[in-house]
């Protein structure tokens, strides 16, 4: 199986991913917001072993103009978001 490195996601799938990071509680690590803009989705199934074979980290980014560190990221499952596969 061939997976392209970064994977665009639709509005619906940032929806999803919004619902799983408010779920899990993510707070930006450097201002405290919990208020992100999602961005591309990286397959890790195939780069590390220790993860799982349906892994994803899903850019996130702050979206505080003030925030001096906005880019972090969280991982998910393929089930979280990526439902119409």
């Amino acid at each position: 199986m061939i997976i392209e490195d970064n994977r665009e996601l639709t509005e619906e799938q940032k929806r999803r991913v919004l619902l799983k990071v408010e779920e899990k509680g993510v707070v930006c690590g450097s201002c405290g917001s919990r208020d992100f803009e999602v961005g591309e989705a990286l397959y890790l199934g195939f780069l590390f072993l220790s993860e799982d074979r349906d892994a994803y980290m899903v850019a996130l980014t702050c979206k505080d103009p003030a925030c001096e560190s906005p880019r972090t990221g969280i991982r998910l499952h393929r089930l979280d978001f990526l439902w119409e596969e």
